[in-house]
């Protein structure tokens, strides 16, 4: 019996279609896991300059868990300046830079110090209150003349750019500041978290306390209570822009 040539092609091409799937199959996961490779490598890269530039901007970072986390934000930011967040798979390479000038600075043991001493400065203080009395929670926040909104524009208008400042703005042109709404109104202790430079830094500070309006204060059982809180002051272009 004789059996022509086209009986093989079509014998054998399940197998070739087969082999020609999977092999592009292959290259399309071996590309996938170079692709993820790269992308990983960049990010730890990104990850290490921005924590470099964090430091040169003078900000430490300390990425740790407290279960009593409010009260533990507090006594790192009084005791030295830095800031507590909560840790996280993106933060893992940021971690290992801050934890090493954070260590030189302070030393190794202000992690186990800290844990001590935070258990000891707030038995005695709920945790929606903070050692200089002001709360965390209320059932109304304070309130600025106008909302948050004219309070960002009254910012801006006096600081409408960023001045004086060695920093690359393309890892971020912001200042977090904290203080404190009292029940009369004003703001009192005023202070920077997240620091840009000394200039900028200073300009923020004096632009806030020299503002003479009084906010409403915020209420918890129908009574005024001094509040902490936080705001964030970005000067990219859209924001700016929101004020004109």
């Amino acid at each position: 019996m004789k059996i022509s040539g086209s009986f093989y092609i079509i014998f054998l091409l399940p197998f070739i279609l087969t082999f020609c799937t999977n092999k592009k199959g292959s290259d399309r996961d071996a590309f996938n896991e170079h692709k993820r490779r790269i992308d990983s490598v960049n990010q730890i890269k990104n990850a290490r300059i921005k924590a470099y530039e964090s430091i040169k901007r003078g900000n430490l970072i300390l990425f740790r868990d407290y279960d009593d986390f409010t009260h533990a934000q507090e006594y790192f930011l009084n005791n030295y300046d830095i800031v507590l967040i909560p840790p996280g798979p993106s933060s893992i390479w940021i971690q290992q830079i801050m934890d090493s000038a954070i260590f030189d600075k302070y030393g190794e043991e202000i992690v186990s110090k800290a844990n001590l001493e935070i258990l000891e400065l707030y038995k005695n203080i709920p945790n929606y209150q903070n050692l200089n009395g002001a709360y965390t929670y209320a059932d109304t926040l304070p309130n600025y003349p106008g909302g948050d909104y004219s309070f960002y524009c009254d910012i801006y208008k006096i600081i409408p750019a960023i001045e004086a400042c060695n920093i690359d703005t393309a890892l971020g042109h912001e200042i977090t500041v904290k203080f404190v709404i009292g029940t009369d109104g004003k703001i009192r202790d005023l202070r920077i978290i997240k620091k840009m430079c000394s200039f900028m830094d200073k300009r923020l500070l004096d632009a806030i306390k020299n503002n003479t309006k009084l906010w409403d204060p915020a209420i918890l059982e129908n009574n005024a209570v001094p509040y902490e809180i936080t705001y964030s002051f970005d000067w990219n272009k859209k924001e700016i822009e929101k004020c004109n």
